[in-house]
């Protein structure tokens, strides 16, 4: 018997020898795949087996963030401020491929008695039932009409993300979040949804309100039109650089296709004559 070893190196190589190699092919665009890199969701449809699938530190920092999106996930159902949608929506346009996918909560609040109620009904070894009926009486008072029906994502992302976007804000920070969101928003007929990015490492939050506009319907059925039209002609999307400006392209580091995309980068590099200067 090993005397030498270590739970976390188990942990790690079981999460990552667990995952999935190949996606399952497809005929239909999911939400979460609008604004992505044409190449990746591409093949994700044609079930392209991946060359980069997630290791066991991938796996361990999404259960993290899981767990963490679990939480909230409970704590706003048990007292009725939100519910999961169980609707799996599809969204059909002319001449594309059907968008489908489902928001993560959706909250709405008409009766703020019913939340004292439901409040009544919580363990009260698990909760503090006096705090959160006081909380519901400030918000009762602040919002006395309750909250309009609203859906929205949560987004867990490290801190470091949320310090590099701290300049520009992270409502410019991922412009396929707002896609992903407007979806949920078109199907439904909401003007408004929401996006809540949780810092898995830290706990802080920052949300970010996406309304609609002609521009982000406009821009919505641009990125389904251009996907449809890659899959319906069997045409493989360009793929995304490497590096851009010497700097490494985050979106392909972090691409289950990285090593596929460097080889077709290293080909096409080799295809490009050399120019002879005389």
């Amino acid at each position: 018997m090993a005397d030498n070893w270590s739970i976390k190196y188990v942990i790690s190589d079981f999460l990552g020898g667990g995952v999935t190699l190949s996606p399952t092919p497809r005929k239909e665009i999911w939400a979460s795949d609008l604004g992505k890199p044409y190449f990746d969701t591409y093949n994700k449809m044609i079930g392209t087996p991946y060359t980069n699938p997630t290791d066991g530190h991938g796996m361990i920092t999404f259960l993290l963030g899981k767990a963490m999106e679990d939480g909230i996930y409970k704590m706003l159902t048990s007292v009725g401020l939100a519910f999961e949608s169980q609707e799996r929506l599809v969204i059909e346009t002319e001449g594309n491929l059907n968008v489908v996918g489902r928001p993560d909560l959706i909250l709405c609040i008409k009766d703020w008695d019913e939340v004292i109620k439901n409040i009544e009904k919580l363990d009260p070894k698990e909760y503090r039932l006096e705090g959160l009926k006081r909380i519901v009486e400030r918000y009762k008072e602040q919002y006395p009409e309750g909250l309009k029906e609203t859906p929205f994502e949560i987004k867990s992302i490290n801190s470091n993300a949320l310090r590099y976007n701290k300049v520009k804000g992270m409502a410019n920070a991922y412009p396929f979040h707002h896609l992903q969101l407007f979806t949920y928003m078109k199907a439904k007929g909401y003007k408004e949804g929401h996006l809540l990015y949780l810092a898995k490492d830290t706990g802080y939050m920052e949300e970010v309100i996406v309304k609609w506009t002609p521009e982000l319907e406009a821009k919505w059925l641009k990125e389904v039109s251009n996907i449809s039209k890659y899959y319906q002609s069997n045409t493989m999307p360009e793929f995304e650089p490497s590096t851009i400006d010497g700097k490494k392209n985050w979106l392909v580091d972090y691409s289950n296709y990285k090593d596929l995309i460097k080889s077709l980068e290293t080909q096409k590099e080799a295809e490009i004559p050399e120019i002879i200067q005389i």
